[in-house]
């Protein structure tokens, strides 16, 4: 290759590698201000170290210190932590499996508006699984869910809806109206 090739070759890949390696330090410094933060207890904080360790960014991969950043969020009412919490519950990764605890963390975030914990509950009722099964609350749950825009939840109970009485979808329908109520309080009241 000729030398003005190897020359402009060199012109061009500079700006990338040092783009690449500012970034890097960027992300380092974003991690470390992140922590420095939740260390002082700040919730979201706390919340974004979890995904950083869940994630791997930024920091080695550890679902048990995810865990941990996310209890520590949750137990401040911070949903995302709540819902992040209730997942790794249900799942048992970073942590025992706790079908119980996920049902809890599920319904705290849920009732601050999460749409994906309102339908992972609804879905813990259907099955039975660390709630006693309960066709009217599942159904609920998930018109909660729908209302809550997930449009996963539309399919899930369409079919369970399907399989009810009348009496059961008017209960369904009526528990799902108050949740919805309370989710709009406990929101006006976080935006006051």
């Amino acid at each position: 290759m000729p030398f003005i090739a190897l020359l402009l070759l060199a012109f061009l890949i500079t700006p990338v590698v040092a783009e690449t390696t500012e970034r890097k330090a960027t992300l380092a410094e974003t991690v470390q201000l992140t922590h420095s933060l939740a260390e002082q207890g700040h919730a979201r904080a706390q919340t974004m170290m979890g995904n950083y360790y869940a994630d791997g960014t930024g920091v080695a991969k550890d679902l048990s210190k995810a865990f941990e950043w996310y209890q520590r969020a949750a137990q401040q009412g911070q949903k995302d932590a709540q819902f992040s919490l209730a997942v790794a519950h249900d799942t048992g990764e970073g942590t025992q499996q706790d079908l119980q605890k996920a049902a809890y963390w599920y319904e705290q975030a849920a009732m601050q508006g999460h749409d994906a914990a309102a339908y992972n509950l609804g879905i813990l009722f259907d099955e039975g699984q660390g709630v006693k099964k309960d066709a009217i609350a599942a159904l609920a749950w998930l018109k909660l869910a729908i209302a809550l825009d997930n449009e996963m939840a539309v399919d899930v109970a369409r079919k369970l809806q399907a399989s009810q009485t009348r009496m059961q979808i008017i209960a369904s329908d009526q528990m799902a109206k108050s949740l919805y109520e309370k989710v709009q309080q406990a929101q006006q009241k976080t935006a006051e």
